[in-house]
């Protein structure tokens, strides 16, 4: 589809940051008046982490930071709050990405699984140090149990889309790209 490694690069960002938009734009529709007891999960941390894992190269931590900030600001948390915590996190997950390329899927998730239960325990803390109304630890922990139980799928949907062709930073035509 795209030869040139420069094109395919863009398309893939803007790919992502389309996506996890239309995604949090599409959980905050009102699709009923009565209030919904029903807890999700985080579908834009599902899909960040799981582009890290199979992408590092195209995960930008400007990127990844642009794109939470919106979510932040549309979902109406402490804006950069969260933004902070999963581009760290998600950092240091993509320094480690290149291990799991051929390895064992168990291992990856487990990985996935620590990487999600510190973002939602460093944010609830978070909130509780600075004062700000958070959710019981009941809730934030199924919460992130939820978003590790969708990890598997995340990965499976996205296989196709990410599969590991890297774009070789020793091709003449990636020297003008900005990582």
């Amino acid at each position: 589809m795209l030869n040139d490694p420069v094109l395919k690069l863009a398309a893939l960002r803007l790919s992502y940051f389309v996506l996890v938009l239309l995604i949090v734009m599409f959980q905050t529709l009102p699709f009923s008046t009565s209030p919904t007891y029903f807890i999700g999960p985080d579908l834009a941390l599902l899909i960040t982490l799981t582009w890290i894992m199979h992408r590092p190269d195209v995960m930008a931590p400007a990127l990844i930071a642009l794109t939470l900030l919106l979510v932040d600001l549309v979902l109406q948390r402490p804006p950069g709050l969260w933004s902070l915590i999963v581009l760290s996190t998600g950092m240091f997950l993509r320094m480690r990405a290149d291990g799991f390329i051929e390895g064992i899927f168990l291992l990856e998730w487990a990985m996935v699984s620590s990487i999600i239960a510190t973002c939602y325990l460093v944010y609830h803390f978070a909130l509780l140090v600075t004062f700000l109304p958070t959710n019981d630890i009941s809730v934030v922990l199924l919460q992130a149990l939820l978003t590790v139980a969708c990890y598997p799928l995340s990965s499976w949907i996205f296989r196709r889309l990410l599969s590991r062709k890297p774009i070789s930073p020793n091709d003449k035509n990636t020297s003008r790209v900005v990582r």
